[in-house]
């Protein structure tokens, strides 16, 4: 353990006279670890006094931090008792900052001492403002963790409670207002209560804390959650509904599962009820008969139907001996048999699940009867009228009544017997639509999928049992579209029934040989909706990617089929045109050929070479068709961004990709086909010329070109770069800077275009590319060919001075050209450059160094760190670049990398501790007189330490003086070297 030094009272009231800004005391304190500090500072007052709230004149308030309170929570564990006795005498204050910090020492207490701060925590809990509330979810579970179980319950009850709506008063009024006026509430009438913390910290509080206390203590966690549940749905209701003695509480459309939440975030009212929920369950699991009979007791006496709906559903969970007479009252008991309506939920499936468990057992038979006729004798014929309204359909009804039996007598089904048994099976038996399922009885359901979810009108099971024409006349003639009468956000659609035809076009039509032939031959232009030849296209493009090839000529044919229908040259495109029989798009199913052509060419499907043709042929014509997000829509992003969401950028991708397909199966074979792509594209009578974004695509796979095909490159340099055309120069030469690294093969021929970029700077400067701009990439690559021995650095023939001279009105290129120099050397590695390359990496920093640019100086972070130079020659050039004046000026900005300079000197002190030295107190030295910025404490006290332990005392008057300056920045963590 370490030992720590008890400070002298010189060095206490030294140290606090030394404060000048809440800077100094908050860096002091929250370095301070020494426990032998705690009783000099509590002597001197020093936690007395908590910072309070301010409110600011703008109307904005801060929660100021307590430095001092830091540093006991840096001794807490070191002297716990002291800390305690100090911070359980604090006085009060509305800063949640404050509390905050005590809540972090409480979690840190073991049991009665953690609790004897509970005060100050309820004091915390109790205020408007947190700063963290989910930590109270970490003290809950602490605090059950440690056995201090009333503390945790205490602390649950308030933590749990909802608050009237802060406009309470103001909406009872225009209630009370609106129902003298015989007028409908209206919406901004409702109350909406809520609990102290937003939805996802009050569900990290209940999910994580007050459930880990309901393991140990359910039946008092549930009863507390009983209570919280009834004042929130209390806190809802307005003074005439308690007079009218109205059980609904809306907790349907709100909580429509008790335990099942409709999203990750769930509302706070939902979040107490799945809780309330989890509780009750805890206590039904420890088989406690009378804590079970006591819990159905406080559920029974409260008069919201939330109360009844968990009974039902604790019910149906647990059927046994001692809910069999509470299973049979409710049952018994429900009067609606014969209404229009489904039964409630928890209702079905407790009914559904006992009679599962007890059979026969659960209702004598003279019991069902009456049940089984009151389901037959219904629904209503004046209550279904009234429901549907002018809808009314004799057929209708008779449809719904036998739908209403199945759905009323499916939860007995168990239990069914006799003419009530074979009338329940043919209706079975007469179903046609999707199995009715538990959830077919939710009032309200919310969609897996977002707002709304999609379902086809038929299942692909059902669309398999068609014939070929048959399939094909419902997917031209099907336009019911419309959503589903139990639940409006599931949506039946077009786009569902193209996915559920995808799944048969999968798994029963390309299997069988004629099958396949009507869809794919003569019958295929009879398909009116091109949205089905898109998913045709997805299900052959599945089939490649699972090595499926052997009818890839065959889908080949027919993709040639699809781009023969050309895109629509419209002003607007319509929107969902491939779902329509007129005006039709065949957009959609373009694209989907163009996914099927690179997925043939990736080198994990391994197409053989004999598709060639075929793929070649899909190729040129996508790559010279009308397109209209090229030849229509305004630039609106990026060029190479526009250029790889179109359908024929893409094309011109892939046909890169086929030259690499090529080569991989024929390293001899000439591409001819990029030949003759790239002179269609390129010639003046092309029915479609090339447009922006297609120059920065070509830019970009200018090299991938060359090397696959080098002399059509070479041939047609013009035309990548037009310099004639200097807005698709810009693209195309910009994206070639940005998107490669320099290559010497293709240097002379592009010569030409750097010297043209130098020359046309200041235009460049708009564009950024993959997040940098297009001269930062232009002087990178001037760099590296000069390194490469291309040009000279400086003189005659230097493009590399050049571009210095042409951005000199912008120093941030010239600092952004040595940080990036920087980098690549650090990437390099530990192995050391070759000596000629060194010598010219060292060249260029004296020139750099002779110019004295500050700005461009800064940024010398990472040739500190670079591992291939020399560390000798990195400490004398670091050094030397801290003399220049103004390199830490203030009005540069903070010297953003101090602390990684700092690390950086760390690691070279075993053998060049002098020199280390030297340079960390010339940056200290050379910091901005307004104060030090942050500097690693750990790695700049190594160096201290290491220079104190020197021979040389000139290296350890050195040290002294840069303690002594970092202690009048503020830096007092350095009082003590050792600590």
């Amino acid at each position: 353990m370490k030992s720590w030094k008890k400070p002298t009272d010189e060095l206490v009231d030294r140290t606090l006279g030394m404060f000048e800004r809440q800077t100094d005391r908050q860096q002091f304190f929250s370095q301070l670890k020494n426990p032998h500090w705690i009783q000099p500072l509590f002597e001197r007052d020093s936690f007395t006094s908590p910072p309070g709230v301010r409110h600011l004149p703008d109307g904005f308030v801060q929660y100021p931090p307590w430095p001092e309170l830091q540093y006991l929570k840096n001794v807490t564990e070191k002297a716990p008792g002291e800390v305690v006795d100090i911070v359980a005498k604090l006085p009060q204050t509305d800063n949640p900052r404050v509390y905050d910090d005590i809540l972090d020492i409480v979690l840190m207490l073991k049991g009665e001492q953690s609790v004897q701060l509970k005060a100050k925590i309820t004091n915390y809990a109790g205020l408007q403002y947190h700063l963290l509330p989910h930590k109270f979810a970490d003290l809950l579970v602490h605090w059950t963790s440690e056995n201090q179980m009333q503390a945790a319950l205490e602390l649950a009850k308030i933590l749990v409670q909802f608050h009237p709506d802060p406009r309470d008063e103001e909406k009872r009024r225009r209630h009370s207002t609106n129902k003298q006026n015989d007028e409908i509430a209206s919406i901004d009438s409702l109350l909406e209560p809520s609990p102290q913390f937003d939805d996802w910290n009050y569900q990290q509080i209940m999910d994580i804390g007050v459930r880990s206390l309901a393991l140990e203590k359910p039946f008092e966690v549930a009863c507390m959650l009983v209570d919280a549940t009834a004042n929130m749905i209390s806190l809802e209701s307005h003074q005439d509904e308690f007079e009218r003695g109205l059980r609904y509480d809306s907790s349907e459309i709100w909580c429509p599962k008790l335990e099942e939440q409709r999203r990750d975030s769930a509302e706070s009212k939902e979040t107490l009820v799945n809780t309330l929920v989890n509780a009750c369950k805890g206590v039904y699991a420890q088989l406690s008969n009378d804590s079970i009979a006591c819990l159905d007791s406080v559920l029974r006496n409260q008069r919201w139907l939330v109360f009844e709906r968990i009974r039902l559903h604790l019910y149906a969970l647990y059927p046994n001996d001692q809910t069999k007479p509470w299973i049979r009252e409710l049952i018994l008991g429900y009067s609606d048999y014969a209404k229009y309506w489904r039964y409630p939920y928890e209702l079905q499936r407790m009914i559904n699940l006992s009679c599962d468990h007890f059979g026969d057992a659960l209702l004598t038979e003279e019991e069902r009867t009456r049940i089984f006729e009151l389901i037959l004798s219904g629904p209503e014929r004046e209550a279904y009228r009234e429901w549907v309204g002018d809808q009314f359909r004799e057929a209708d009804y008779e449809r719904w009544t036998l739908e209403y039996h199945r759905l009323q007598l499916r939860p007995f089904s168990t239990c069914l017997f006799g003419k009530y048994a074979t009338y329940y099976q043919s209706l079975l038996d007469d179903e046609t639509e999707n199995d009715v399922t538990d959830d077919t009885y939710l009032s309200f359901r919310a969609s897996d999928g977002g707002m709304f979810t999609y379902r086809s009108p038929k299942s692909p099971e059902e669309l398999s049992a068609f014939s070929d024409e048959d399939l094909l006349e419902f997917i031209n003639e099907w336009q019911d579209e419309h959503s589903d009468k139990d639940d409006w956000t599931i949506k039946v659609n077009v786009p569902a029934l193209a996915c559920a035809f995808q799944s048969v076009f999968t798994s029963s039509i390309i299997p069988d040989d004629n099958k396949l032939a009507f869809w794919l031959g003569e019958k295929r232009i009879l398909i009116k909706r091109p949205i089905f030849v898109q998913h045709m296209i997805q299900a052959i493009q599945a089939q490649i990617e699972q090595g499926h090839i052997e009818r890839l000529g065959q889908w080949c044919e027919f993709c040639q089929w699809v781009i023969s229908h050309q895109d629509k040259d419209l002003e607007t495109p319509i929107r969902y045109a491939d779902q329509l029989r007129e005006d039709l798009s065949w957009h959609s199913s373009r694209r989907a050929v163009s996914d099927f052509v690179e997925t043939c060419l990736k080198e994990e499907v391994n197409v053989p070479i004999s598709a060639r043709e075929g793929l070649a042929s899909l190729l040129k014509a996508i790559c010279t068709q009308f397109d209209w997000a090229l030849d229509r829509r305004t630039l609106e992003n990026e060029p190479y961004d526009e250029a790889v969401n179109s359908i024929r950028g893409r094309a011109l991708r892939s046909m890169v990709e086929f030259g690499w397909w090529i080569r991989r199966n024929d390293q001899e074979s000439e591409i001819k086909e990029i030949e003759s792509i790239l002179e269609q594209r390129f010639s003046s009578e092309v029915g479609h010329p090339l447009t922006i974004p297609e120059y920065a695509l070509l830019g970009q796979y200018f090299p991938h070109i060359y090397e696959l095909h080098e002399s059509v490159a070479v041939k047609n340099i013009s035309d990548f770069f037009p310099k004639d055309n200097l807005p698709a120069w810009q693209a195309g030469f910009g994206q070639f800077l940005c998107g490669n690294g320099p290559y010497m093969p293709i240097f002379e021929y592009v010569r030409d275009d750097y010297e043209f970029a130098l020359n046309h700077v200041d235009g460049m400067s708009q564009q950024t590319k993959i997040g940098r701009e297009v001269p930062d990439a232009l002087g990178e690559h001037l760099f590296i060919y000069y390194v490469q021995g291309v040009f000279p650095m400086t003189g005659t023939g230097s493009l590399l001075e050049r571009f210095y001279r042409q951005v000199a009105s912008e120093s941030k290129r010239w600092a952004t050209l040595f940080d990036h120099v920087g980098r690549r050397l650090r990437s390099t590695g530990k192995q050391q450059l070759d000596e000629t390359l060194k010598d010219k990496v060292y060249t260029f920093y004296e020139w750099r160094l002779n110019t004295g640019e500050p700005r461009e100086l800064r940024e010398f972070t990472f040739w500190l760190e670079a591992e291939c130079l020399d560390a000798d020659w990195r400490l004398d050039a670091y050094s030397r670049i801290l003399e220049v004046p103004k390199v830490l000026d203030s009005k540069f900005g903070e010297p953003r990398h101090a602390s990684l300079h700092t690390r950086a000197l760390r690691k070279m002190i075993p053998q060049y501790t002098a020199k280390v030295v030297d340079c960390f107190a010339k940056l200290i030295s050379s910091m901005p007189e307004e104060g030090l910025i942050y500097i690693p404490s750990d790695d700049a006290k190594a160096i201290l330490k290491a220079g104190r332990n020197q021979a040389d005392e000139n290296v350890r008057k050195t040290v002294e003086r840069t303690r002594d300056d970092l202690l009048r920045g503020g830096q007092l963590e350095f009082l003590d070297l050792d600590e």
